[in-house]
This record gives C-alpha cells, sequence and structure tokens, in this order.
C-alpha cells in the first residue's frame, strides 16, 4: 500500500489519539483541522477530553499520541513531546475583568489584582502567574468564566477566542473588559516522540492548510504569521 508519509513505519500507524484539552472552544475547533489534517496522510484521529494538566501529563508520557495545540515552550519542558515546527494557529492572550475601570495592558498591571483566575495546565498562563499569590486555578475554560462572572476573581487570563465563545455559550449577560494583549501565542501541534517519524509529513500538510487558507475557513481564526 502506498503510504503518503513514505516510511514503513508511517503505513503501519492507522489511528492516533490526541489530548483534547476539556472546556476549550478553541482546541474543539482545532480538533477539526488536525482530523482533516491526518485523514489526508490517511491517519483516523480520535480525541481524549480532558483537564489541561492531565492533557499534557499523558501526552508526554504516550498515555495519548500528541497535543492538538500548545505553545512554544512545551517542546522545551517535555522533551518526550516533538513540536511540528509550523505554527498551527495564532492566538492573543488577554486579562479580563469585571470592571470598566480596572484592566491591563501589560504583565506589571497584574499586580493591581489580588484574585487572578486561570486554567490550570495552561502553560502561558502558568507563567504569567508564577510568584504571584491569590492565583485561582480552575479545570475549564466555562469555570473560569463563571467565576468571573460572580466575582469570585476579579481577572481572568483567557485567550479571546476561547473566554468570549465561552461567555457566549453559557449565555452570561455580565460584561468583561479587556486592555491590550499581554502576548500573542503562536501555538503548535505536538507528537509524542514514539511517532517522531510522523512530523516531516504532518508539517507539510499544515503548510497546504495555510497555503489554501484553511485554518480560517474552518476555526473562523485569521492566521497572522
Amino acid at each position: 500500500m502506498f503510504s503518503p508519509l513514505g516510511s514503513t513505519a508511517a503505513a503501519e500507524t492507522k489511528k492516533l489519539v490526541f489530548s483534547q484539552i476539556m472546556g476549550s472552544l478553541v482546541q474543539k475547533s482545532a480538533s477539526d483541522l488536525i482530523t482533516l489534517l491526518y485523514s489526508r496522510l490517511g491517519i483516523e484521529t480520535s480525541f481524549t477530553i480532558i483537564p489541561a494538566k492531565r492533557a499534557l501529563e499523558m501526552s508526554s508520557k504516550g498515555k495519548t499520541d500528541g497535543e492538538i495545540f500548545r505553545i512554544w515552550a512545551v517542546g522545551d519542558r517535555f522533551n518526550t513531546l516533538i513540536r511540528v515546527p509550523t505554527p498551527i494557529m495564532t492566538l492573543s492572550g488577554y486579562a479580563y475583568s469585571n470592571n470598566a475601570g480596572l484592566t491591563a495592558n501589560s504583565v506589571a498591571d497584574l499586580d493591581k489584582f489580588s484574585r487572578i483566575g486561570i486554567v490550570r495546565g495552561i502553560v502561558w498562563a502558568e507563567k504569567l502567574v508564577q510568584g504571584r499569590h491569590g492565583v485561582v486555578r480552575v479545570n475549564s475554560s466555562k469555570e473560569l468564566v463563571l467565576r468571573l462572572a460572580n466575582g469570585s476573581v476579579d481577572v481572568v487570563l483567557a485567550n479571546n477566542t476561547t473566554l468570549e465563545s465561552e461567555q457566549k455559550k453559557q449565555n452570561i449577560k455580565a460584561k468583561f473588559y479587556k486592555g491590550k494583549a499581554l502576548n500573542i501565542l503562536n501555538v503548535y501541534h505536538y507528537l509524542n516522540r514514539k511517532h517522531q517519524h510522523l512530523v516531516d509529513g504532518v508539517d507539510r500538510e499544515i503548510k497546504k492548510l495555510i497555503a489554501n487558507n484553511e485554518i480560517e475557513k474552518i476555526t473562523g481564526i485569521a492566521y497572522n504569521m
């Protein structure tokens, strides 16, 4: 049988299971990209939906075959996860507050808040709150939005796609306010190192998705690289 990946090992890869962050709508959209990408390589995909921290534990230990996407630093932190070189999406990370007069335009502005909410295991958010007191960690974007709406946290760290989509999904009428982006996040698809032979073929398919403008068509998120 012809293998589009051009190797015996690749030809024997029939199905992969990826970690998907529970409650992340942007990861759900990106899972459609991953499904399409691998179908073009003749590989079936499925997803294990679990909290972000547990997702990394499973993929790094080979209990799942990789991550839908994570930031660059994940590949430096986990030597068992291989970063596919081309970013699959670009997201902006913000601090959202429930007070119009109190927003954050820089990481230093987070000092104004005593209760900062993040989703546990979201690496970029964990890095921004490292060493800070009053950090409230939750397991899903849904819980993050609900806590901001009910005032049990003063500010939350999230990318705009996830938080604003979750707010709409939960029909939350409370107004949230954000300042400037705290960071621009290029995110990458990851494979457990046991599938390193797939990386080049997957990277080629990501580049084709970009060239054909399929990422924006599927996810609704502009590709800004």
